[in-house]
């Protein structure tokens, strides 16, 4: 439980570790209506064409990605003032192999509530303990922010270190 007595759900959990299996590409979560706990909101819905096979080339994988972060920028334009937490598998090129990282995104926008944004920002550690594997913590505040490729994989692979 975080400081602001948000629980993560257990489908939540459930997803994450589908989504460190590659079984789903993403998922966006969200702080029920009743502020309780962080709740699953959706799941991406094109599985084929933006999963990632690690026998592809690191410029195909990293194309995936690319198109997968193309469709979370749109989920995310759905509501744009309201902050959500996601979880995604990240894999690019990285000097000709790949560099594959779940990445736990942190989207609390600027133009926000400020009640809704201290909630999101106190409840993440949370999220933060029940992730199923090492990962790379981004926040943003802006949707485009996910994008904004090169500025995206540039952060990516300085938190991740060396590998």
């Amino acid at each position: 439980m975080a400081t602001s007595g948000v629980e993560v759900h257990e489908d939540a959990k459930t997803i994450m570790n589908d989504v460190k299996l590659r079984k789903q590409r993403y998922a966006i979560f969200k702080i029920s209506d009743d502020n309780k706990c962080i709740e699953v909101v959706k799941l991406d819905d094109s599985q084929e064409e933006i999963l990632v096979n690690l026998k592809e080339s690191p410029v195909d994988s990293e194309k995936k990605t690319q198109k997968a972060l193309e469709l979370l920028h749109a989920k995310l334009n759905d509501n744009p003032s309201e902050p959500r937490y996601m979880y995604f598998n990240y894999v690019c090129d990285k000097g000709g192999r790949v560099l594959d990282k779940n990445i736990l995104f942190h989207y609390n926008p600027d133009n926000g509530k400020i009640k809704h944004k201290m909630l999101y920002s106190s409840s993440k550690d949370a999220l933060k303990k029940v992730t199923p594997a090492s990962f790379v913590d981004l926040h943003i505040t802006e949707a485009g922010d996910l994008i904004d490729f090169k500025e995206l994989k540039t952060q990516i692979i300085s938190k991740s270190g060396s590998t």
